[in-house]
């Protein structure tokens, strides 16, 4: 997991600290250790340490988070599967 830049004093997320791939991959660790239900914006707002806007100024709704979410899981299973074709060992994620 991915730990967010905190201010020392203060504890809470650094201003603009937060980026689309961070989103993304915390909403796959929620997805895979907690499952589908607990997948939820107020959730990965938690788990990120940031407000809810924060997660909205990079992406307009939860689906889009889950499409991108998607979008990631196939670019990392077609580069496994290009891997295994080639005789190739598996990436580490």
């Amino acid at each position: 997991m991915i730990k967010p830049r905190v201010h020392e004093t203060t504890g809470r997320r650094v201003r603009n600290s937060l980026s689309r791939n961070e989103i993304v991959e915390s909403g796959l660790n929620i997805l895979e250790s907690e499952g589908v239900d607990a997948l939820t914006v107020r959730h990965l707002a938690k788990r990120l340490q940031c407000s809810v806007s924060a997660l909205y100024s990079h992406f307009k709704s939860l689906e889009e988070i889950i499409n991108a979410m998607i979008d990631v899981n196939e670019r990392r299973l077609s580069r496994k599967l290009r891997q295994a074709r080639a005789g190739l060992p598996h990436a580490v994620d």
